[in-house]
């Protein structure tokens, strides 16, 4: 692949973590609306661009709650339901989906595992960017393997091909053995739970969610050969 062609595609799978990271982050807010409404298009594109089953469903059924893939409905609207979706999700309720890496891992991985994660953020002084206080939530891990994806993009616009290789064979380690451990089953559990939600938001990104880092390992296996 040209360098120019690398470096993009590194800075759009940045925008696509980030917006993975904001979904699942919290109740949904008007700032967060805000930033859905204004990436949508971006994660439109992605999913056609996409042979991923999971990720095109994913979009689809997004496209379905919106109502349009150019101007998405006023999220306003939903936010009220949205909340209690994701209250009941991840807060409380009885379907109580683990949102951090320790909920599906091994009880005698869990301290390795959480350790792992802390040892990544803090050694690179990323820690200070992410936002949610959980290192080893789904939010925080997509949000440093998006940084991660920006530094790379940085270096290799500046010429810097041997920093850029520690980036990407960075994120790599990081999703084999964090993200790609544990995000399916996270996916599973809240796409398992779609016919006991209000609306069908969650299910949707979490979906596209796990196509995208499906797609996205494969990429990364392809740069490091």
């Amino acid at each position: 692949m040209v360098t120019g062609v690398i470096s993009n595609m590194m800075r759009v799978r940045s925008v696509a973590y980030s917006i993975f990271s904001r979904v699942f982050e919290n109740v949904p807010d008007e700032c967060s609306d805000r930033f859905c409404a204004d990436t949508a298009k971006h994660i439109f594109e992605l999913a056609d661009l996409s042979d991923n089953e999971d990720f095109r469903l994913g979009a689809e059924m997004l496209e379905v709650f919106y109502g349009s893939k150019e101007c998405p409905v006023e999220l306003a609207a939903s936010r009220d339901d949205r909340a209690r979706d994701y209250t009941r999700l991840f807060v409380f309720g009885k379907l109580s989906v683990p949102i951090n890496e320790s909920g599906y891992t091994c009880s005698e991985k869990k301290y390795n595992s959480e350790i792992g994660a802390l040892s990544f953020y803090s050694s690179r002084f990323l820690n200070r960017n992410v936002r949610n206080r959980s290192l080893g939530h789904i939010s925080a891990e997509l949000q440093f393997a998006g940084l991660l994806s920006l530094k790379a993009a940085a270096f290799m616009d500046s010429g810097n091909f041997e920093e850029a290789d520690k980036f990407v064979d960075e994120q790599h380690q990081f999703n084999l053995h964090h993200l790609s451990g544990w995000a399916s089953q996270f996916c599973d559990a809240v796409t398992d739970s779609r016919d006991d939600l209000i609306n069908s938001f969650y299910p949707a990104h979490a979906y596209m969610l796990k196509g995208f880092l499906a797609e996205d390992m494969l990429f990364l296996k392809e740069l490091m050969e």
